[in-house]
């Protein structure tokens, strides 16, 4: 019975494996027949997990499989050892109790000869008959020797036919602890083996489960493919060069979906693309400061209404020479010492005791540039409030003002973080007020020049189905995509309100 069991066990594990087998094999081989990968839904990550789970515990089943049948195949030699000892024990025991039988017939032989002789003697005894009555006198005393012999023999055959049956029944019960040992063993092997038909059952529901999420995922993924293909057109963004950085990542990201629109991203600087866009000349502008009420007067002269969404945060970073070893921190107070209109500001020694008599070049973004309204408005107190003199180099390419500062050991300049963060082998960051610019300062705003950024779109663009796609694009992946261009995500709340202005 076990032996037959245990061959279909066997059988049914090897149909197992190759079942398995067959699955992984066909899973792997569908994978390598798309032309283009599918970025898997939460839903197929799961449903993979529970896949490989699943696979984990069958090839534990089996590994314990294959345990206890190596377990029972040592039972099934330890019960045919106790059968062969339960044989030979019971031989034995056969044995002793024949000669033990033939001891005490033998015995009672002997027994009955030596009455036979006892009676005799008296017989003779009666009779007067000495010389008779001395001959079975002899024979008698011989007799009753041999009777006493025999008897011993037969106890002796008795007591070792008792130790026989008791080693008889030792065996015995051996061999049946044995046989219920095996019995418990396949038993086990055999709830062990439909666990693992369980599992086997379990792992195919998972990967049907699966495949059936990946043929969804592929039909949904196609679907959008094709929508996304029927999106054309050129979508026009001008504007700040300190938003440029991320209106350039989310653009190149779409661009690489939506093959068949235009999204092309110059800088003009936050006021400079406030002109372009309030002419209608442009969909979007980037803004690293919020509209003025000139430029909105301007885009209702011209028939725009604008719609602002906030995209990140941003820290004006103050930025001194690699090589600068004592502006390491400045107050507000001595920022605008040196930027203020009519600053009478010449060398480092002017701005505090001590620093150098070194004369002070000052690069600063142009007047159109969103990061000089903020600057100027919350350092000097009053939007576009600056310095203008030989001492100042303006430009609406950080770059330059990069290169301006990273190029003469006594200079100072600012612009967006993210420049500073591309730059920062050539720079040194200049703490204000004991705050060093971070992604953590500037979130938490706890750094005084933290800012936020923005786009702004022409409400009726909006009728374009490119641009209402663009947009969204833009709001749903920005969080995404700012800390690889060095600016900090936007609580989630932000985005979700973007999202709600959005015309439907």
């Amino acid at each position: 019975m076990f032996k037959n069991w245990r061959s279909t066990a066997l059988l049914a594990l090897l149909a197992l494996t190759v079942t398995v087998a067959s699955a992984c094999g066909s899973t792997g081989a569908s994978s390598t027949t798309n032309s283009a990968p599918v970025e898997k839904t939460q839903a197929e990550i799961d449903a993979q997990k529970k896949v490989d789970d699943a696979n984990a515990k069958l090839e534990q089943a089996q590994k314990d499989l294959e345990a206890q049948n190596a377990e029972l195949e040592q039972k099934k030699q330890e019960e045919a050892k106790a059968a062969e000892e339960k044989t030979a024990a019971d031989a034995e025991a056969k044995k002793q109790a024949d000669e033990a039988a033939a001891a005490k017939a033998e015995s009672e032989k002997q027994a009955a000869e030596a009455k036979a002789l006892e009676e005799a003697v008296a017989k003779a005894k009666a009779d007067n008959d000495a010389a008779k009555s001395k001959e079975l006198a002899d024979q008698l005393k011989k007799a009753q020797a041999e009777a006493a012999a025999a008897k011993a023999e037969a106890k002796k055959q008795a007591d070792e036919q008792a130790a026989a049956k008791a080693l008889a029944a030792k065996a015995s019960a051996a061999a049946l602890a044995a046989n219920k040992a095996r019995f418990a063993e396949a038993q086990q092997q055999m709830a062990a083996h439909q666990a693992a038909l369980e599992l086997q059952k379990q792992r195919e529901a998972e990967q049907a489960k699966l495949e059936e999420q990946q043929r969804i995922a592929a039909e949904l993924a196609k679907a959008e493919a094709e929508r996304k293909a029927a999106f054309t057109g050129t979508i026009k963004i001008d504007g700040s060069s300190t938003v440029f950085p991320i209106s350039e990542a989310v653009s190149s990201k779409f661009n690489k979906e939506y093959l068949k629109v235009r999204v092309p991203v110059a800088v003009s600087g936050t006021g400079g693309g406030f002109t372009k866009f309030c002419k209608g000349e442009t969909d979007i502008n980037d803004a690293s400061r919020t509209i003025k009420a000139t430029e909105t007067d301007a885009c209702t002269k011209g028939g725009i209404e604008s719609i602002p969404f906030e995209v990140a945060y941003d820290g004006i970073t103050v930025s001194v020479n690699q090589n600068n070893d004592f502006a390491k921190t400045m107050t507000v107070a001595e920022l605008k010492k040196i930027f203020e209109p009519n600053s009478k500001v010449v060398t480092w020694a002017d701005v505090r005791a001590g620093w150098p008599a070194e004369t002070i070049k000052i690069y600063s973004p142009g007047t159109a540039s969103g990061t000089f309204d903020y600057f100027t408005e919350h350092v000097n107190g009053k939007a576009g409030a600056s310095r203008n003199d030989s001492q100042v180099t303006f430009s609406e390419n950080d770059n330059v003002l990069v290169q301006g500062i990273s190029g003469s050991k006594y200079a100072i300049g600012y612009f967006g973080y993210s420049y500073y963060e591309e730059n920062m082998s050539k720079l040194n960051a200049v703490s204000v007020e004991g705050i060093q610019p971070t992604y953590e300062t500037i979130q938490n705003k706890s750094y005084p020049i933290s800012r936020m950024l923005y786009i702004y779109v022409n409400k009726k663009a909006f009728a374009r189905p490119e641009v209402k796609e663009y947009v969204t694009y833009y709001v749903k992946n920005v969080g995404s995509l700012v800390k690889a261009v060095g600016y900090i995500k936007l609580p989630q709340s932000f985005y979700d309100a973007d999202l709600a202005k959005i015309p439907q």
